[in-house]
């Protein structure tokens, strides 16, 4: 979901085969990933209650089918991935299989680093996502959105984990609710204030407008007050309040970093042509391959004016445009200006 996140909020235009190639090759990937991950803890699993009822732990399926399944599901993933999107997105999926079974899943059992570990794992996915939609491109879009992502691991799985401590000290985890209790609360507070700050800085370094840093505030502040709860009394219910609300706050985050994106890029095609013009819209950006002029910061704000300007850039590479052809671009050109100018008022083209 999180990948598909960041394909949605990446500032390309939106390509379905390229989108569905994307969702599928990552979630096989991670599907093969979570295979190993209960190969290798399947003695562990079984106990805990919160584990116990998977199906190889259950005998519904032997070891080897499941290594099968992700020798299988990791090839052809990473494979969709290279062949159907880009060498990025394959790159940061592979490294991501690698980390989680190799680095993450044995930590566990030595180290309250695996939390760290883990939460890179979680950042990763909306990374592939944006380089699917971006040719491979990591801007900081990308990272602001890693980070969320990072920052909000801390207190969802602290809180999750305060209440199943016994669980996890008899099966032999090392995490932070165990072993370093103070650690784990003060650890959870911090990362809410991480994530309050990431909000702040998407509007400026033009990720998305300030409306974002507005409307993401009192969510935030509310995710602060509730890490704030659970690291004052650190109890059960504290936790579970704090666990609960996370489910609710990363979809309502990523749902205002997609409206309030600073850069939509759309398709328009000409019915008669039948040619594909891309371009750029919010913020009053203007690209040179056909864009809309817009005072608004949202797609479709009244009163912004929007308007196409034609391209009249040719590709590297492509034929030599013809006298006539030429005049007809600058006829167009010059009507679309014409109409541009009254509306648009003070906007520079």
């Amino acid at each position: 979901m999180t990948a598909m996140a960041g394909y949605a909020m990446a500032p390309g235009s939106f390509e379905l085969g390229t989108f569905l190639l994307c969702s599928a090759g990552t979630t096989l990937v991670s599907g093969a990933a979570n295979s190993i991950n209960q190969v290798i803890e399947t003695s562990f699993d079984a106990q805990m209650p919160r584990t116990r009822n998977r199906v190889l732990v259950k005998g519904h399926l032997s070891r080897l089918h499941a290594v099968g399944f992700a020798l299988g599901a990791s090839t052809i993933g990473c494979s969709m991935l290279y062949y159907g999107v880009n060498e990025m997105t394959a790159a940061l999926g592979a490294a991501n299989l690698i980390l989680y079974t190799s680095i993450y899943t044995p930590m566990k059992r030595y180290s309250i680093l695996n939390t760290w570990v883990g939460s890179v794992v979680g950042a990763i996915p909306p990374l592939m996502g944006w380089a699917a939609c971006t040719g491979g491109d990591l801007g900081a879009g990308a990272w602001i959105l890693a980070g969320l992502l990072y920052c909000w691991q801390f207190p969802h799985f602290n809180a999750l984990s305060w209440n199943i401590r016994p669980e996890y000290l008899k099966a032999g985890y090392k995490m932070m609710a165990n072993s370093h209790p103070a650690l784990c609360t003060r650890v959870s507070l911090r990362h809410t204030g991480f994530i309050a700050g990431l909000s702040l800085l998407a509007p400026a370094l033009d990720v998305t407008n300030v409306w974002f840093a507005l409307e993401s505030l009192p969510l935030n502040a509310y995710f602060a007050y509730l890490a704030y709860d659970f690291h004052q009394k650190a109890d059960s219910k504290s936790s579970r309040k704090l666990f609960r609300f996370s489910l609710l706050h990363l979809p309502l985050l990523m749902a205002l970093f997609l409206l309030n994106k600073k850069h939509w890029q759309f398709r328009d095609k000409d019915k008669k042509s039948g040619e594909t013009t891309v371009g750029l819209q919010g913020g009053g950006a203007i690209a040179a391959t056909g864009v809309f002029v817009s005072g608004g910061e949202r797609p479709g704000e009244q009163g912004s004016g929007e308007y196409l300007v034609p391209n009249i850039v040719a590709d590297i590479g492509a034929p030599t445009p013809s006298p006539g052809s030429i005049k007809a671009i600058e006829e167009s050109l010059l009507s679309n200006v014409a109409t541009v100018l009254p509306t648009a008022g003070k906007q520079k083209l």
